[in-house]
């Protein structure tokens, strides 16, 4: 009896070490389109999404504090933003949606004071 209790915990512990390895979460799919969750922390997930041009992204804030998501990056410490979008700072809760409509590599981060220094970063691949 003991060596089946024995089984059964380390049966349950290697699945929940395995479903703990999917790597990266893959974007959830709304019709044509992805969504990406900002927080819960400095951090965006999934980190990187590759779709096709016409495909709309909406940033959904899962966190307890403001964020939003702009296009650029992190240089020397700097946020350098290109201009190719900009949400709104989004309270908890509330949602921001893009539609990507050129192909390209779209690095993106949160403009808060300190968040894409912390690794609040993101991409955005789009293929034609």
């Amino acid at each position: 009896m003991k060596r089946w209790w024995g089984l059964l915990l380390v049966t349950l512990l290697l699945a929940g070490l395995v479903a703990g390895c999917g790597g990266t979460k893959q974007p959830a799919a709304q019709g044509n389109g992805v969504t990406i969750e900002a927080g819960p922390g400095l951090k965006f997930t999934p980190k990187t999404v590759t779709i096709k041009v016409g495909t709309t992204v909406t940033w959904v804030n899962k966190d307890t504090m403001e964020h939003d998501a702009a296009s650029g990056k992190v240089e020397n410490g700097q946020v350098v933003l290109d201009g190719y979008f900009k949400s709104p700072l989004l309270k908890p809760g509330q949602k921001w949606s893009f539609t990507f409509d050129k192909p390209g590599t779209y690095p993106y981060v949160c403009t808060v004071p300190g968040h894409a220094q912390g690794g609040m970063v993101g991409e955005i691949v789009v293929t034609p």
